[in-house]
């Protein structure tokens, strides 16, 4: 392994020779190689004036190549014994530049003016190893963050100069199965340079592998500095197989079983398994949609003792929201020791259906109407399509068929987007008539119809003198449309028939008389004079005769008489109690069993007049 990086360093610096007592070939010195680096350098640039500019550059380019020649032995070296890499995150560790001499990844680095050179590797854990190459070199530092304050690297080796004698040994990490025996290696002792022992044993000399954990065997020789080999020991043994309880809602819920059915609550799945005993411990549990033991990549890994259907489908990279398929899970424990695989089965929908909605009409209809909500669902499948009737007459707008549902409980509202109108009411209707005269009922009249409804709406109207509705002449609407009564002025009436039909076809009807004028109903009288008078006072009559003609068409109805009083004054009287005084125009007053007459102010006209009544105690003087 040594030959074989000493030939890999050759190839990548080819500067510095490594030692190894299986090569006898010799190469370059670091000297002689740092003299030609420096000697070309100088008659390269061998016009430049400034001399000490050139040294300096040349020397920046000596140390950038040291340095990067060390920090690649030191990986190597790390390489080799991976059991000094730090473990976790921001820890630490380094070789020092003695330790990678000694166990010779490298010949003793010097500086420009060939003294030993000092430093050490440090590497620190984060995402990656970092490495930090810290070389001092006379007066060059490599880089300002390295403390050359302690040279212990903890490996087995002190960064300073290299002593007389020391110890190697090879490997120095092993990993043993638990239970089974372990026989740690000799170390080898070198003085001078001479190997002269190669039995120096570990101490401990003995190491319990029932245990899981990691060793430390030093060894130690007379003054050499003592070295170390780690021993790990490993759990071989798988654990148990897992035992998976299904549980609906939480970890702790109501059991579930596949072969109930589909449920819509989450499916807890809670994995119970044990390692061996001293074993490692279970570190967690793999679960997977396909049975490849394998094949790591179909695996995926959860500390947690359970996970839910959702869990479970995001972190085995699906969208879905609904599962029913077999699961396989297997245990792990701290040693990446896989277990048995077992399965179990999961039906989950948590999607709800579909529902499309149909049945509904914009257009009125006197048919009853039902509503479908189709329902749909890739999942569980549906229970049922929905349906709503409607079988009264009515308006209703936006409506929905109902809820669907799916197997597993979930549920759907269908689209409210339909329309239903039913119209089994008949439209209202009424008859007007209009005379063609202002003055009587002539024999044509004109017809109005009006007919309304809150429905559908008045698709049409007719009126006629038939009550046979297949007679009808229908109109979308009839207002003040002339029709003869079939009849002359004989007072007789003739009945209409209206109509008025829906667009849905209900058809209401209607019946109302009309009365045509009677000739001579109404009449003038053209009168002759009046006769004498039967009587020259105390009341008499009188008449006088006239023709009667029609008021409207003067046609000759006949002739009448009228009679009418006259003279009806008190005739004259002597005086005396019970008489009548003359007082003739005037208010008759009570008084005394008289019948008195307030005479008007000219009664003084009248010639039988001789007194007036008194107004305040209607005692009459003599006349």
């Amino acid at each position: 392994m040594k030959n074989e990086k000493k030939k890999s360093s050759k190839k990548k610096l080819k500067m510095i020779k490594k030692k190894s007592k299986k090569n006898d070939k010799k190469g370059f010195t670091l000297v002689e190689t740092l003299a030609v680096i420096v000697i070309l350098g100088i008659i390269a640039l061998i016009a430049v004036p400034a001399l000490s500019d050139v040294l300096g550059t040349t020397n920046d380019t000596y140390y950038s190549s040291l340095n990067k020649m060390v920090e690649i032995e030191a990986k190597d070296y790390f390489s080799d014994n991976r059991i000094f890499l730090p473990l976790s995150a921001g820890d630490k560790s380094r070789v020092s530049l003695d330790t990678l001499v000694r166990l010779n990844y490298i010949e003793q680095p010097v500086s420009t003016k060939n003294n030993p050179c000092d430093g050490y590797v440090e590497v620190t854990k984060s995402t990656k190893f970092e490495y930090l190459t810290c070389l001092k070199c006379d007066d060059y530092v490599s880089d300002s963050r390295c403390d050359f304050s302690s040279g212990d690297d903890g490996n087995g080796g002190v960064a300073g100069s290299r002593g007389d004698s020391y110890l190697t040994v090879s490997p120095t990490y092993f990993e043993v199965e638990q239970h089974n025996p372990f026989v740690a290696p000799y170390a080898k002792y070198y003085y001078k340079g001479e190997l002269t022992r190669e039995d120096v044993g570990a101490t401990p000399s003995y190491i319990d592998t029932n245990i899981l954990t990691t060793y430390t065997l030093n060894y130690y020789y007379l003054n050499a500095t003592p070295v170390s080999i780690r021993v790990k020991i490993i759990d071989v043994t798988p654990p148990s197989e897992v035992t998976v309880n299904l549980k609906k809602g939480s970890a702790e819920g109501v059991a579930y079983s596949y072969d109930e059915g589909w449920s819509n609550s989450d499916i807890y799945q809670v994995f119970y398994a044990e390692d061996d005993p001293g074993g490692s411990g279970v570190k967690g549990y793999e679960y997977s949609f396909v049975n490849q033991p394998n094949n790591n990549g179909v695996w995926t890994f959860t500390e947690n003792n359970y996970i839910t259907q959702k869990e479970l489908l995001t972190k085995q990279g699906s969208t879905l929201k609904d599962i029913d398929t077999t699961v396989y899970v297997r245990a792990v424990d701290n040693f990446e020791n896989k277990g048995p695989v077992v399965s179990y089965k999961l039906r989950v929908d948590q999607t709800a259906p579909g529902c499309a909605s149909s049945g509904g009409n914009t257009n009125w209809t006197t048919a009853k109407i039902v509503l479908t909500g189709t329902c749909s669902d890739a999942s569980s499948q549906c229970v049922s399509n929905i349906t709503k009737d409607y079988d009264t007459s009515g308006e209703w707008l936006k409506q929905s068929p109902g809820v669907v549902s799916d197997k597993a409980g979930n549920t759907t509202t269908c689209p409210a987007d339909q329309t239903v109108r039913i119209d089994r009411v008949n439209p209202t209707v009424s008859l007007k008539f209009a005379s063609q005269n202002l003055k009587y009922n002539t024999t044509t009249t004109n017809v109005t119809v009006n007919a309304s409804d809150s429905a559908s709406g008045i698709k049409e109207v007719c009126v006629q003198l038939s009550s046979d509705i297949n007679d009808c002449t229908w109109h979308a609407s009839i207002t003040n449309v002339p029709m003869n009564t079939n009849r002359g002025y004989d007072g007789g009436s003739t009945t209409f028939y209206a109509f008025a039909r829906d667009n849905v076809g209900n058809v209401q009807t209607i019946n109302t008389a009309y009365t045509v004028y009677r000739t001579c109903s109404a009449t003038s009288v053209s009168w002759g004079g009046w006769g004498s008078c039967n009587a020259s006072c105390g009341g008499g009559s009188m008449s006088r005769g006239g023709s009667v003609y029609d008021a409207y068409f003067g046609t000759y109805c006949g002739s009448t008489s009228q009679s009418s009083s006259c003279n009806t004054h008190s005739c004259p009287d002597s005086g005396g109690g019970g008489g009548t005084h003359c007082c003739f125009g005037g208010r008759v007053a009570s008084d005394g069993g008289y019948s008195c007459w307030e005479a008007p102010a000219d009664y003084a006209t009248y010639a039988n007049c001789r007194g007036v009544c008194d107004n305040d105690n209607h005692s009459w003087p003599d006349c």
